[in-house]
C-alpha cells in the first residue's frame, strides 16, 4: 500500500513514466519486505493472544467447577 501511495504522490506533481516507476523499484522492492513482516507480526501476535484467550478459559471453566463441586479431591481415591 505504500507504494501505491508513493505513486499517486508522484503521479500528482508529474506524469507517471517508465523511467519514475524504474526509479520506484527499490522503494517497492523495500516495502513489500516491511508489509511481509507486518503481516506475519500480526499473525504471530494474534496466535499469542488466541492462546492467552484459551488458557484464560480453560482456567475459569476450571474455576467454575471448583466452585459448583466444591473441594472433592479428599473423596478422590489416592493416585488422582
Amino acid at each position: 500500500m505504500a507504494l501505491f501511495g508513493t505513486i499517486e504522490i508522484v503521479s500528482f506533481e508529474t506524469e507517471l513514466t517508465e523511467r519514475t516507476l524504474y526509479a520506484l523499484q527499490p522503494m517497492a522492492e523495500v516495502a513489500a519486505s516491511a508489509l511481509a513482516s507486518a503481516v506475519d507480526y500480526e499473525q504471530e501476535r494474534h496466535n499469542a493472544l488466541s492462546s492467552i484467550t484459551r488458557l484464560t478459559a480453560a482456567l475459569r471453566f476450571g474455576e467454575g467447577i471448583r466452585l459448583h463441586f466444591g473441594d472433592r479431591r479428599a473423596l478422590a481415591p489416592h493416585g488422582f
